[in-house]
């Protein structure tokens, strides 16, 4: 417990630092935000054998208005690991958002481009280091004063850019998401969002396969590659009304369902943090959400929720006879199937400071989550406790 406090100690220091920021001034068309975060993850790799560690975090981005309906942006974010040094990362990126309709228009519309680099420190994770392009298209439509109609189209290309054949992560993933929704104000105050969508992924990997040629009496090693496309529908209704005047509550579900590609294998060597495809999956989840202001100055949020998740068929190494030499044995990977339930229970306590020193705006916060992972795969049975504090100025 005194290594878990004495490490808060360097998000005081950081908060200082970023105070004497107010002392320079910000033009009027320019935003900045700066923030720093400390935490402990009891399950840093989301597997049966479990990793403990402490982070250190710090995160910046700046924005610049040159048009009233344009936004241009460029953002970092560092993470540094006491003991797992190489899941220390740093993303930088660049966005652009475009509004091209007027903000009191029925007819809304919303455009979005954006790039991010993520890359890690450890050698063992290099593979894992990505550049990611993403295009999203958004509109929305007022068919009344209670119903709003919305849809989107978005697009993005994440390329793994130090990946060798064999590694068990792909080369590049393309998705596209279509969305469709409406929102409607029903009974006075209760609302009902709905929302209908589709995703399709597509990926490319070279993989390494190890086959028996009986003709020469050899095994032979050979680099395979292929592409795949999985479709995945899914339908979440979110039902949310007002608990009096100072708390709110929220209720989601929601439903995934492959249409296409369930027959797809992955790899099952990766963790589910890293993991490009983790994504992928379907059945059933539900999630129950409070937020409270019944505590002067402090937002109070809880939530709980569960998933009922059908993985694609995944990848597992084990040793079995060699089909050529019946004394031997062969290591090779075997198709099984995943499925898991999971539980999840977060608190958050957020304390802002609309008016703080240097004209920032000021937001404390703690949070602390709970997942506990049960599956037939036994490497994704886990649990794990995640405890986190930050603080988020902005100007």
């Amino acid at each position: 417990m005194r290594s878990f406090t004495s490490r808060f100690g360097t998000t005081a220091r950081l908060v200082a630092i970023f105070l004497l920021l107010g002392c320079t001034s910000v033009h009027g068309n320019i935003a900045l935000e700066i923030g720093a975060n400390e935490g402990y993850s009891g399950n840093l790799f989301d597997v049966a054998n479990r990793t403990t560690d402490y982070s250190t975090g710090t995160n910046f981005a700046l924005k610049y208005y040159p048009l009233s309906n344009l936004e241009l942006s460029g953002t970092g974010d560092y993470t540094k690991y006491k003991e797992t040094d190489a899941l220390s990362s740093f993303s930088r990126g660049a966005k652009a958002i475009f509004i091209p309709t007027a903000a009191n228009a029925r007819l809304s519309g919303h455009i979005e481009t954006k790039f991010n680099r993520q890359s890690y420190e450890g050698d063992s994770l290099q593979r894992y280091n990505t550049n990611t392009y993403e295009v999203l298209n958004a509109f929305g439509y007022q068919l009344n004063p209670r119903i709003h109609l919305r849809g989107s189209v978005n697009w993005r290309f994440t390329d793994y850019t130090e990946t060798v054949a064999g590694d068990g992560v792909i080369n590049d993933k393309i998705d596209l998401d279509l969305v469709a929704g409406a929102n409607m104000n029903i009974f006075g105050s209760n609302a009902l969002d709905v929302e209908l969508g589709m995703i399709q992924t597509r990926y490319d990997e070279d993989t390494i396969a190890v086959r028996a040629n009986e003709v020469t009496i050899t095994i032979d090693t050979l680099v395979e590659s292929y592409g795949r496309r999985v479709r995945t529908m899914h339908f979440s209704p979110t039902f949310s009304r007002p608990l009096g005047n100072r708390t709110g509550l929220n209720i989601t579900l929601a439903f995934r369902s492959f249409v296409s590609g369930e027959d797809v294998t992955v790899r099952g060597a990766a963790s589910g943090v890293l993991d490009p495809l983790s994504s992928l999956y379907e059945g059933f989840g539900g999630f129950f959400k409070v937020k409270t202001f019944l505590i002067p100055r402090i937002i109070t949020e809880f939530g709980v929720g569960y998933w009922d998740k059908t993985h694609l068929k995944t990848e597992e190494q084990v040793w079995r006879p060699h089909p050529v030499f019946p004394g031997d044995s062969l290591l090779v990977y075997e198709a099984t199937d995943r499925e898991d339930d999971q539980s999840r229970a977060y608190l958050t306590i957020t304390v802002p400071f609309p008016d703080g020193p240097g004209g920032f705006y000021i937001e404390p916060s703690a949070k602390v989550s709970y997942r506990d992972n049960s599956s037939t795969h036994e490497l994704y049975n886990y649990y794990g406790w995640n405890i986190s504090v930050a603080v988020s100025l902005k100007r």
